[in-house]
């Protein structure tokens, strides 16, 4: 788990796995564990005003190519409806591929190629921050970037 001292406000009690050291760890925790709580929203398609707010962390970007828009709940949702950002296995903190779907919420990509991706596993209400994916091509950064742009253009919300 990250370590919350000198907050005022603690983290949800979610499991974090954090392949990385990255200092806007906690942002993502945060936001991630929001969607845990959540998750009823994704699993009844409720009418909810929170699925239009935007998640800061539901991004896409490079320091090459710069960031994609962020996406709201309900665009969010859509991608995952529709069979995208969802990684069939991760890595746990062992290192061990474990087969669970985990839903990409974000990820980014430096100059020199390597990314970081986070996003939950619902069925084990477990958050994961990583650069690494047993299955590396879905976590290219062009092609991240274009289901998060399409993603953005699109206003429906569920």
């Amino acid at each position: 788990m990250i370590s919350t001292k000198k907050s005022k406000v603690p983290l949800p009690d979610y499991p974090v796995i954090c392949h990385v050291n990255n200092s806007g760890v906690r942002e993502k925790v945060k936001e991630l564990s929001s969607l845990l709580e959540r998750w009823d929203l994704y699993e009844n398609n409720l009418d909810d005003p929170i699925l239009k707010k935007n998640l800061k962390t539901a991004v896409a970007g490079s320091s090459f190519g710069g960031p994609s828009p962020t996406l709201t709940r309900g665009q969010l949702f859509a991608v995952w409806r529709s069979g995208g950002l969802i990684h069939s296995a991760y890595y746990d903190e062992d290192g061990n591929e474990i087969q669970e779907k985990l839903y990409q919420v974000g990820m980014g990509c430096g100059l020199s190629g390597a990314y970081v991706f986070w996003g939950i596993v619902p069925s084990r209400k477990t958050i994961v921050i990583s650069n690494k994916t047993p299955s590396p091509g879905a976590c290219s950064i062009v092609y991240n970037m274009r289901i998060y742009n399409k993603a953005a253009k699109n206003t429906k919300e569920h």
